[in-house]
């Protein structure tokens, strides 16, 4: 999941990112106009695993990483990413949230369903939610 947002941030034949910030708690989103929920912390693992994705990959809050002077960028040429906590759904899927920030009209949030494949979840449903 985390790699289709990168992904989808990043446009085709540019490598890897410099850097791959992600807030490091997770943010469940209910709904458009509404307050934004702690969803807990980020699985602790999750930025180690994500090492060979980028130059770097940390932890930050976007008031320590997005610019305001250089139009709400993203600095060191990085993306922000937010992601949402896991919710396990009755037939044994899961869902979930993610978002990622470059600039100011450079975002979006997909909502994605995940499905046990043998040992992995895959992917099966990446819906974009909001773009900007």
């Amino acid at each position: 999941m985390v790699r289709h947002l990168i992904g989808e941030a990043r446009a085709p034949g540019r490598g890897r990112w410099p850097v791959i910030f992600i807030r490091p708690r997770l943010i469940a989103r209910p709904g458009l106009g509404q307050e934004a929920v702690d969803g807990g912390p980020l699985p602790a693992g999750l930025p180690a695993a994500l090492a060979g994705l980028a130059g770097r990959v940390e932890t930050a809050e976007p008031a320590d990483v997005v610019q305001p002077e250089q139009g709400n960028c993203v600095r060191d040429g990085g993306v922000l990413l937010t992601l949402g906590p896991i919710t396990l759904e009755p037939d044994g899927a899961a869902s979930l949230a993610g978002e990622y920030h470059l600039c100011g009209l450079a975002a979006a949030g997909y909502e994605y369903r995940l499905e046990r494949d043998g040992e992995a979840w895959r992917i099966r449903r990446a819906t974009l939610r909001w773009i900007a």
